[in-house]
């Protein structure tokens, strides 16, 4: 693709802007598992208190990268006041998954080319050509786009991301954010323990928790368009994974998704605790404008 015809789609082929992405990506993906790997190559021992923290703040980044920066930055499935966006862009970071900006523009464009040469991370394609294998494609589907593809333009994708005061300061602070939220639980676990606990916290709900979050959420792009459930009036290759919809708290109800993109609720319902969460966010009146 030449780069003229890359800017006519809203894509970043060369220059700084691709350089800064993929070491901003490369730190993301790399640290959080290097750190944990290396924690437990040294004998951390993880404790309760680690091991419950671990699961709260899963359960929050979860909330953040699902809720926060996929059904609301991303799609408008419903309506909120600037506390509750605050909080949604805070949780977000947590998850550690770039700038609400950049995540926001390369989902766009991968609904708008979903499974197509110019879908960023289809496991289907690569660079314009299939991949050579199907591991290939998952591979590069998963984390591999992260660090060798293109950018996304968030002019063109995510204008009002960059145009909205908390969702463009919480883009401009991702990793003051993304840190803070991961040495949170070690502070915590200072308070509780001491530095043994302390330590215990930041590997456990911090590394290992980040990591979980990562690797969950990227398996949507890579095994959610492979393995699953395809529904008969999609016109891509994502799928329905159950497993993944009960680790990401409904988010791998993927081909659903994708067949109705702005809808809060994915269906089945049961499966989907983020649209649970949402309905009583409604309730309560913290939210308005529920698309289901």
């Amino acid at each position: 693709m030449t780069s003229a015809s890359a800017n006519s789609v809203g894509i970043i082929d060369s220059g700084p802007a691709v350089l800064s992405k993929r070491l901003q990506n490369s730190i993301t993906v790399g640290v959080p598992s290097i750190a944990l790997l290396g924690s437990v190559a040294v004998g951390v021992e993880v404790t309760p208190l680690a091991a419950l923290l671990g699961v709260v703040f899963f359960l929050f980044s979860g909330i953040g990268a699902g809720i926060g920066l996929h059904r609301y930055f991303t799609h408008h499935a419903f309506v909120c006041g600037p506390k509750l966006r605050a909080v949604l862009a805070i949780l977000g970071g947590s998850a550690w998954q770039g700038p609400i900006s950049q995540w926001v523009a390369d989902h766009r464009r991968h609904h708008r080319f979903a499974d197509t040469p110019l879908d960023p991370h289809s496991p289907h394609w690569r660079n314009e050509e299939p991949p050579k294998s199907v591991v290939g494609g998952l591979i590069h589907a998963h984390l591999g786009w992260m660090v060798l593809g293109d950018v996304s333009d968030p002019k063109r994708y995510a204008a009002d991301i960059i145009n909205d005061p908390i969702s463009n300061w919480a883009s401009r602070l991702y990793w003051p954010i993304a840190v803070v939220t991961l040495i949170f639980p070690a502070g915590l676990g200072a308070m509780v323990g001491g530095q043994t606990e302390a330590l215990s916290c930041l590997v456990f709900a911090g590394f290992a928790r980040v990591a979980a979050v990562q690797h969950f959420t990227w398996a949507i792009a890579s095994a959610g368009h492979r393995f699953g459930e395809k529904l008969p009036e999609s016109k891509d290759e994502s799928r329905n994974n159950k497993m993944l919809a009960v680790l990401l708290l409904g988010e791998g109800l993927h081909s659903f998704h994708h067949c109705n993109p702005g809808l809060g609720v994915n269906q089945p319902e049961a499966l989907d605790l983020s649209g649970k969460i949402l309905k009583a966010f409604e309730r309560r009146q913290w939210i308005s404008d529920l698309r289901q």
